[in-house]
This record gives structure tokens, C-alpha cells and sequence, in this order.
């Protein structure tokens, strides 16, 4: 075990060390990656299926207001229609563009799901169009008949549709979310068994020898410290028979 051996274990043990850390960082990431993308992903869904809810209850409301004659029936009516077109509208930009008062994340959605959009857009346009005529008439403090009827056929006749795409549009997000986190799941295992095996070329290769280097340097020291208090033994022994003298360390003979 010279000083250059010594160095390359060190430069093998830091390299060894480094990959576990970044294994291990990386795993981290990408956990933290999949919770959050896993969040954003349920809240999509969740939105999505609401927006089918919500089509439906803004087709009840229409239809509900032409048969109501109370002005209370009628207020109330009119406030339940206002409140869902409002959030029916904002949840439909947000699914495509995002929205962080809804918690929709940021981000660009498969050229599938666009391509349901835009054959959806005709049909929540002509919806759009008509309830907000609707509604305008109904701030200024007039409720036209005729414009209730237009907007109940409408909503009759676009609903239907709108409802078989947003299921198509609600399948899809889920679908791709489950397969992103099958993706994740996979590329842990990949980091997972990089990491196994850096740890066993770390064992291998560095641990073991290193061990086995150990064990020969102790077994060397401890005989070479044998070997020199037995050295020690014999210089005492010898110290005590041979006369020396203390000033000029001759050894005194037969003939003094």
C-alpha cells in the first residue's frame, strides 16, 4: 500500500460515492416530479369531468327559467345559470391553456387532446354565443322568451355533442397521466438498479481489496511488532550479562 495506490482508492472511492449520490438525488427528483405532476394530473381530470356536470346543469337551468313565473324562482334560477356558465367558460380555457387560480399547471397539452378541442369549438362557441345573449338580457332587467327558447334549442341540439367529446377529452387526460407515471415508475427502477450496481462494483471492486489490503497490512505489522519486541527482549537480556562501561562504553573483558 503505497502513496500512489492509496491516491487511486481515494479517486475510485470518491467516484463510487459521487454516482450513489447522484443516484439517490435523482430518485428524489423524479418522486418529487411524479407527486406533483400527479397532483396537477388529478385536478385536469377532476375539471374535466366537472365541465360534463356543468354543460348539463346550464341546459337544466335554460330549460328551468322558462317554466319559472316567481321572481324569487326566477332570481334564483338566474343566479344558478350565471355561476355555472362562468365557471363552465373559465374551466374550459384552463384545461387547454392552463389556470393557477383553478390549479390547472402551466403546460402544453398532446396534439390529440388539442385536436378534440378544436372539433368541440363550434359547438361551445354556438353555446357560449347564446347564453351570454342570454345573460346580458338578463342584467339589463329583461328576460325575452324568445331568447330563452333560442338558447334551450341550442343548448338542446350542441349539448349532446359537446358531452361525447368532453368524455373523449376526459379519457385522454387520464390515460396519458397514467401512462406518465408508468414512465416514472420505470425510470426509478432504472435509477434503482444503476444504483445496486454501483454499490456492488463499489464492493468489488473498492471494499474488497481494500479489506483484504487491511488485513495483510495488520497481519504485516503485527508480526514485524513481534519481531521487534523480541528484538527489544534480546538488547535488555543482553544489556543485563555484558559489563559496558558508562563513560566510554567499552565492554569490559575477562582481563578487565
Amino acid at each position: 500500500m503505497n502513496e500512489k495506490r492509496l491516491h487511486n482508492l481515494k479517486l475510485v472511492y470518491g467516484i463510487a460515492l459521487t454516482f450513489i449520490a447522484l443516484t439517490l438525488l435523482s430518485s428524489s427528483f423524479l418522486m418529487q416530479y411524479a407527486i406533483k405532476r400527479n397532483s396537477g394530473d388529478s385536478r385536469v381530470i377532476n375539471l374535466s369531468g366537472r365541465q360534463r356536470m356543468l354543460s348539463q346543469r346550464l341546459t337544466k337551468s335554460v330549460l328551468a327559467l322558462e317554466h319559472m313565473s316567481s321572481p324569487v324562482d326566477r332570481a334564483r334560477g338566474t343566479k344558478e345559470l350565471t355561476e355555472s356558465f362562468a365557471s363552465w367558460k373559465k374551466a374550459h380555457l384552463g384545461l387547454q391553456h392552463g389556470d393557477n387560480s383553478l390549479g390547472l399547471p402551466q403546460r402544453e397539452n398532446s396534439p390529440q387532446v388539442k385536436e378534440l378541442f378544436a372539433e368541440m369549438e363550434p359547438f361551445h362557441a354556438a353555446m357560449v354565443n347564446v347564453l351570454d345573449g342570454l345573460i346580458s338580457g338578463i342584467d339589463s332587467g329583461r328576460l325575452d322568451p324568445g331568447a330563452l327558447r333560442t338558447t334551450a334549442d341550442v343548448m338542446l341540439a350542441y349539448e349532446p355533442r359537446f358531452l361525447t367529446l368532453m368524455d373523449k377529452i376526459t379519457f385522454l387526460f387520464d390515460k396519458e397521466s397514467r401512462e406518465r407515471i408508468s414512465f416514472i415508475q420505470r425510470l426509478e427502477k432504472v435509477f434503482l438498479a444503476v444504483g445496486l450496481l454501483v454499490l456492488t462494483f463499489e464492493f468489488f471492486v473498492v471494499f474488497r481489496p481494500s479489506l483484504s489490503q487491511l488485513a495483510t497490512m495488520m497481519m504485516s505489522l503485527k508480526r514485524r511488532n513481534d519481531e521487534l519486541e523480541e528484538a527489544i527482549g534480546r538488547i535488555n537480556r543482553l544489556e543485563g550479562i555484558i559489563p559496558i562501561c558508562m563513560y566510554c562504553k567499552k565492554i569490559r573483558d575477562d582481563g578487565d
